[in-house]
């Protein structure tokens, strides 16, 4: 993914950058001296050098790759730099509504500037204790009710696996995060072919799962030829969830 898209997805439409640029100049000019500022100059600079700017980002995605997880850790110098800010702003005003009207700006602004995040497809409100999207929590509870508590191998796509390993440690992967680890060969075309669902070869993606002794798959969008192929291999539809769809091998049922 392109870094500046990157930046842009876990940025938003806000306009985070405005306050926190103009706290920041405002207190290393002004205020550097005063208690604990110089450590949160520092502190901050660091934090959105290494977790915000792209050309820095650019260089940690070829140190890392692309499947390390981009947090949310650039909004955390927002909140102290636009408070400490407002303080010693308001300090400085003449009269005490003065300050109630400066420190109560700084509260709209923090609330405007967050909206974006929670208004934004990037992140969503989850309703379940894993703290994970809901798809892979309804998909995670359709597989539990079925596997009668036995561990069992699970493939789906890279962004669905993140967090089906959250989920259940009874849920095994064939893989880890980018197909690393991969038990077998078989393992590696079952998530190249997950991850290119549903434009796949559904007829290998069969084969493969079935080869590699996959007890649910999950696939995204599956055709009606997918589905076909699968039940030739064994593979019956438990369930879906919004466009994801959850395979069982039966005929592994049968052997146990």
């Amino acid at each position: 993914m392109n870094t500046i898209e990157m930046w842009r997805r876990f940025w938003g439409e806000g306009f985070f950058f405005l306050p926190v640029l103009a706290a920041y100049i405002y207190l290393a000019l002004r205020k550097r001296r005063a208690p604990f500022v110089k450590e949160l100059l520092i502190f901050s600079g660091l934090l959105l050098m290494f977790f915000f700017l792209p050309p820095v980002y650019a260089v940690i995605r070829r140190m890392t790759g692309e499947s390390v997880y981009w947090r949310l850790l650039w909004v955390l110098p927002f909140f102290p730099l636009t408070a400490c800010a407002a303080v010693h702003l308001s300090r400085e005003a003449g009269t005490v509504v003065l300050r109630a009207v400066l420190i109560l700006a700084a509260c709209v602004c923090i609330a405007l500037s967050g909206k974006s995040i929670l208004a934004g497809n990037t992140y969503e409100r989850v309703h379940n204790n894993q703290q994970v999207p809901d798809l892979a929590a309804g998909l995670c509870a359709m597989i539990d009710a079925d596997r009668e508590g036995r561990e069992v191998l699970v493939a789906a796509n890279d962004t669905l696996a993140a967090f089906i390993r959250v989920c259940d440690p009874a849920l095994l992967m064939p893989y880890g995060r980018a197909k690393h680890g991969a038990a077998t060969r078989e393992a590696v075309w079952v998530y190249t072919l997950l991850n290119q669902a549903p434009d796949c070869d559904w007829r290998l993606l069969a084969r493969k799962a079935d080869t590699a002794g996959i007890d649910y798959l999950i696939a995204a969008s599956p055709t009606k030829k997918g589905i076909r192929y699968l039940r030739r291999r064994g593979y019956e539809i438990l369930g879906s969830v919004e466009d994801s769809t959850v395979f069982v091998q039966r005929k592994e049922y049968e052997k146990g």
